[in-house]
């Protein structure tokens, strides 16, 4: 029996700092991405994304609909076609939830109004994040809400 109760000792006193370790990292990680989106939310806007969100942090499911110059916005066109094509995604497919989103925060800079000659567009974007272990946060999914007003009723 006391061979045993060695055999858990010296396994404990292995284990449990590396489980401690493990702990510290994923929390940690969690902090990083939570700090990302908060960052993310108080100084990004629609016009620069890319200088927050690159390509490789998309999840594949995402990199199906969004090609790397769609998040390059630079005019109210690049807005409507980023939209339409999350809005396509949206229709097509599950989306998968992140852990922290856009839409947590009490100001979001991702909406745009956007005026064609017959209508008006109230665009709004929700991005979702999940931590990743030793990476950037990995943008899990994007929404979109798209309200058209036509002129007569503004």
């Amino acid at each position: 029996m006391t061979q045993l109760l060695k055999k858990i000792c010296i396994f404990l006193v292995f284990i449990l700092p590396l489980m401690i370790v493990l702990l510290f990292v994923l929390g940690a990680t969690d902090r990083k991405c939570y700090h990302f989106v908060e960052d993310f939310v108080e100084k990004a806007n629609l016009y620069s994304l890319t200088d927050y969100i690159d390509y490789s942090m998309l999840n594949k499911e995402i990199k199906e609909y969004v090609l790397e110059e769609d998040l390059n916005i630079t005019s109210d066109e690049d807005i409507l076609a980023l939209s339409n094509k999350i809005k396509k995604m949206n229709e097509d497919s599950p989306s998968k939830s992140g852990k922290y989103s856009t839409a947590d925060f009490r100001h979001s800079a991702f909406w745009a109004e956007i005026k064609t000659k017959t209508v008006v567009y109230h665009i709004y974007f929700e991005f979702e994040f999940s931590p990743q272990l030793f990476h950037n946060p990995e943008l899990r999914n994007i929404t979109v809400k798209i309200v058209e007003i036509s002129p007569s009723n503004q």
